[in-house]
């Protein structure tokens, strides 16, 4: 994800806008995050209740609560609501119900007023934003027919083929981040699974067009280098190179650890037969 937000930065450095995606609200945040620490404009569409706590300010329904003209839409509203009471409570004349109509007809007109103004204040913010933020499921109608010179999905090789496309349209460059040796994507249907559903986009172009379409990293900064033997040798052909920050790092090692073969040994396999 860090190396992926980099990616992000420099493609907005050099004055592209960017749909930044993944399958899952949990995954946008983390890379969320990242972003939000190398620049100001970003922008994360979905419901504020799915965003982690923290990263709220950078929601479109905070940023646009935040926005000048909201002021002037709540004092619209509260028009609304009072040319609504006079109308309601009746107007005592000869042409009262004339009155009536009047009233009704400008409060409608005002709403009518008020869903554009807030429409414009919900495009500005997102038109004003470097990186828009999202999960794959798209909401069309908060972005249109809105097209980006970058599109970036992290765990796509969690992404099925279908959950792409409403992102992968939006642009003519298309970057698919993830590992497609690890978890597929979720297919509950074993029919759909057997028809190629739980194999992602991702798999699928690195199956048909090899290493000339892929750049794979091959530095690790998890675990001890015994630890990440096995995956390196089973999937990932022996490349995978352990950091020297935790190539021998033990349980022991840490603070108030006491050293016993247990906590000064990396790896322990346990026959569960």
């Amino acid at each position: 994800t860090t190396t992926l937000a980099e990616l992000i930065y420099q493609a907005v450095q050099s004055g592209q806008k960017v749909l930044a995606c993944a399958p899952s609200n949990t995954a946008v945040d983390n890379l969320l995050e990242k972003l939000v620490a190398l620049m100001p404009a970003v922008v994360r569409v979905g419901h504020p209740a799915r965003v982690f706590e923290s990263l709220r300010g950078h929601t479109l329904d905070e940023l646009v609560d935040h926005d000048p003209s909201t002021e002037v839409v709540r004092d619209m509203r509260r028009e609304v609501k009072e040319l609504i009471r006079i109308a309601e409570k009746g107007v005592r004349s000869r042409d009262g119900h004339r009155r009536r109509r009047e009233l009704f007809a400008e409060a409608g007109k005002l709403r009518g007023q008020i869903r554009s103004l807030e429409k414009s204040v919900i495009q500005s913010v997102i038109d004003s934003a470097d990186v828009v933020c999202t999960t794959t499921t798209i909401d069309d109608e908060l972005l249109n027919t809105r097209s980006f010179d970058l599109v970036v999905i992290d765990e796509a090789c969690q992404c099925t083929v279908p959950s792409v496309w409403q992102a992968a349209l939006r642009a003519e460059k298309l970057i698919l981040a993830g590992d497609h040796c690890q978890l597929p994507p979720t297919v509950l249907s074993d029919q759909a699974a057997a028809r190629g559903m739980k194999d992602s986009l991702m798999q699928r172009l690195i199956e048909r067009d090899g290493e000339s379409i892929y750049r794979q990293l091959t530095v690790q900064y998890r675990m001890h280098e015994s630890i990440m033997q096995f995956s390196s040798d089973t999937f990932y052909d022996g490349k995978l190179i352990a950091d020297a920050s935790i190539r021998k790092h033990r349980l022991c090692d840490l603070p108030d650890v006491v050293e016993i073969p247990l906590t000064a040994s990396p790896l322990e396999f346990i026959d569960t037969a």
